[in-house]
């Protein structure tokens, strides 16, 4: 535990002994100060900030494609093009398999995203994968930019 400062002549200090204490241990919580979702802490030019995550659990269904926007080509490692897909089902029984479509939205989601599945061995298991569903995570690094990541094994056809 740290000292504590004592008043020892009046008049000198501006801060009676009790007070600059007060200051002093606030100032050490600061040190161990942490947050829990949706908050979080980011340390940048000015300092140490507090904000609430922007939409940290949004999700979504997209397909596989081999090109992203303007026609960027396919990546080689874990990265791949996905494009925001909506189920088309329209009611029937829930035996029924799920049919999807492009979202048709303004704001539709194409970006790339990378599979979990493949960051140990940087291999790019869907060469040739448009059309593979998969369910997408946004998730935030600490600059803030957006990331999004999926999990996916390729499925094997004897």
């Amino acid at each position: 535990m740290p000292k504590q400062f004592k008043h020892k002549r009046g008049g000198i200090d501006p801060l009676r002994a009790p007070e600059w204490n007060r200051i002093t241990k606030m100032v050490e919580r600061l040190n161990k100060l942490s947050v829990a979702a949706p908050l979080r802490m980011l340390n940048g030019p000015g300092g140490m900030t507090i904000s609430i995550a922007p939409s940290a659990n949004d999700f979504f269904l997209a397909k596989i494609v081999n090109d992203g926007p303007g026609a960027p080509g396919n990546y080689a490692d874990q990265r791949y093009w996905v494009k925001e897909q909506k189920i088309t089902n329209t009611g029937e029984a829930d035996t029924t398999d799920l049919t999807f479509a492009d979202e048709t939205r303004g704001n539709k989601l194409w970006v790339t995203a990378t599979n979990l599945a493949e960051v140990v061995s940087g291999f790019h298991d869907f060469p040739d994968a448009a059309g593979h569903i998969v369910m997408v995570f946004r998730l935030w690094d600490q600059t803030p930019v957006a990331r999004y990541v999926f999990t996916s094994l390729p499925i094997v056809v004897d």
